[in-house]
């Protein structure tokens, strides 16, 4: 959960706007300010630095809707003298660099995604196709940053068609006992695709600690690029 602790809300209202198809649509705007005595945080290194200037213009970031009216979070940006880094835009909890959606704005439509296609969500939410890409994007990036990979010792190896034509993808699961998961999608379905998923697989390990070295089984077809590999 964002930690807000920080900062304060001071004043909620609603207004109208008109969206992309040019129709009025209600929003709730929401205005933050830091609290009294409270340092920005450098964004490169999360130090509490001392603000250096404050912008004249809030930004604008997008909120999980209520009632499926649009929220949007109005705040006034600091610069902070770090020094290591000098000075720079200040790290905010509920965003990061100029995407102009929360935290919590992405995990809610990286949710819904699972559920709808990327355009029925987009309609859905009054929002564009681009924003939830973005925001799916965002939570595979997290979520392949964040993967651990140890103790994968049974895989299982697959093709899938794609597209109009001869377009495959290469899928590799974990079929360890209850830790099933996909793995990695790789394109085509040649000994490249496979060992690609390899090298990613080991990569930051070398010599006797490869973790393909503890592969102990693996289910697959007699597709022979895969059995080459």
């Amino acid at each position: 959960m964002t930690d807000y602790k920080s900062f304060v809300f001071t004043k909620v209202w609603k207004t109208v706007e008109k969206n992309s198809d040019d129709v009025p649509t209600g929003i709730i705007m929401a205005e933050l300010v830091p609290r009294k005595n409270a340092q920005g945080v450098c964004p490169e290194c999360d130090r509490k630095c001392a603000t250096y200037d404050t912008a004249t213009v809030p930004r604008r970031f997008e909120f999980v809707p209520l009632w499926n009216i649009p929220v949007c979070f109005l705040y006034k940006m600091r610069r902070v003298n770090c020094p290591t880094h000098g000075v720079v835009t200040e790290k905010v909890p509920w965003g990061d660099g100029k995407c102009t959606q929360t935290v919590e704005r992405r995990q809610f439509l990286a949710n819904w995604a699972r559920r709808l296609s990327w355009k029925e969500t987009a309609e859905s939410f009054n929002t564009s196709p681009g924003k939830v890409y973005r925001a799916v994007k965002w939570i595979v990036d997290w979520g392949l940053k964040h993967r651990d990979l140890s103790g994968v010792t049974h895989i299982g190896v697959d093709e899938i068609h794609r597209g109009k034509g001869q377009k495959y993808m290469t899928l590799v699961y974990q079929l360890d006992g209850g830790d099933k998961r996909l793995l990695a999608v790789e394109k085509d379905r040649e000994e490249k695709s496979l060992e690609r998923f390899f090298d990613e697989f080991d990569a930051g390990t070398d010599g006797e600690a490869k973790r393909s070295l503890g592969i102990q089984f693996v289910c697959g077809d007699m597709w022979k690029p895969y059995l080459n590999v």
